[in-house]
């Protein structure tokens, strides 16, 4: 049985004002990487917990959600107005939803998977990486404030 699998030459990153539904893609993303959620939790362990032998089974109960975080490397591009946005977002600190469409996979022939959520932006897009013979990169950081919402391509 042969292997599957999708590139992410393709994918789309966009983003829009919070309940706006105004999504304007990212430009020129070079990769991006997702901190996935994590769950704390509250020690319970107590006289009632369950014993193996003779040790107590510590118990836990979840108590908090961290919906992670997400960020992307970008050419950076003085007109690119995607990163004005991004700036302009930064700066009034708005709360912006986010969607992440992935391109098709082999069983996929309408739409790839796609991830949503909302946050906001936490870096500010600077130029970073100069050099004499390579482009400038910037990186974008958004700190989720909500769980992210998946729906399977077609």
């Amino acid at each position: 049985m042969s292997s599957n699998s999708i590139i992410g030459a393709g994918a789309t990153i966009s983003f829009s004002a919070h309940s706006a539904n105004t999504f304007q893609p990212f430009a020129q993303i070079q990769t991006f990487t997702i901190t996935p959620p994590t769950v704390s939790s509250d020690e319970i362990t107590n006289l009632s917990s369950p014993l193996v032998g003779t040790a107590v089974v510590v118990e836990r109960r979840p108590t908090k959600i961290d919906p992670g975080k997400f960020s992307a490397t970008v050419v950076y591009d003085p007109s690119d107005t995607s990163l004005a946005n991004v700036r302009t977002f930064f700066n009034a600190q708005t709360i912006a939803d986010f969607k992440v469409q992935l391109p098709k996979g082999a069983s996929q022939s309408s739409t790839g998977d796609l991830y949503q959520f909302t946050g906001f932006f936490e870096t500010y897009p600077m130029p970073s990486g100069l050099t004499v013979d390579k482009h400038v990169e910037a990186t974008v950081g958004v700190q989720l404030t909500s769980t992210w919402s998946f729906t399977a391509g077609s």
